[in-house]
């Protein structure tokens, strides 16, 4: 039984990992592919505190996985380009187009709408700086708490958390 489940989730991710790469993704330029190559890091768990549009910067609130806490002192700014693109589930977009007014998903219509939203970073160093080339939105990290009440009759759920609070440093 154990192995059907191994087998079955394993075949849903192949799946969806396609799907992701296909469902309205721009075709990628040859310098995309190249920018990709340079992406050797494991990618950056951090919340979205702020986008500069006319700067093209993120500013991020990583999290720390071993702690189980944001590094509130450890704010980062991040570049990226009309290349980088954001995917939630099987949605994927540039930046461009969702600062054009095209909605990533239900929760992330536009730029506003991102701010405090978890995601995996995925950066390259190209030409001296930290460039974003992908983020992927989660709902939690790994080892970040669920949100419950306890009782009588053991815990409930209360759903996904909301956004991250960047505080009055991160905007």
């Amino acid at each position: 039984m154990k192995l059907i489940f191994v087998v079955f989730l394993t075949f849903c991710l192949g799946v969806s990992g396609t799907a992701v790469g296909q469902a309205g993704a721009p075709a990628k330029s040859s310098a995309q592919q190249g920018q990709e190559a340079q992406t050797v890091r494991t990618p950056l768990a951090a919340a979205f505190c702020a986008i500069d549009v006319a700067g093209k910067t993120f500013r991020v609130l990583p999290w720390d996985e071993n702690a189980r806490k944001w590094k509130r002192d450890s704010v980062r700014v991040l570049a990226w380009n009309d290349q980088t693109r954001l995917l939630s589930g099987t949605h994927t977009l540039t930046m461009p187009q969702l600062i054009s007014g095209k909605p990533l998903d239900d929760g992330s219509k536009d730029i506003a709408d991102i701010r405090g939203k978890r995601g995996a970073f995925y950066i390259a160093a190209i030409e001296g700086k930290e460039v974003v080339q992908k983020v992927e939105l989660v709902g939690l990290f790994a080892n970040e708490p669920i949100p419950a009440v306890g009782g009588n009759w053991g815990a409930q759920i209360l759903g996904v958390p909301g956004k991250v609070s960047c505080g009055k440093d991160g905007d």
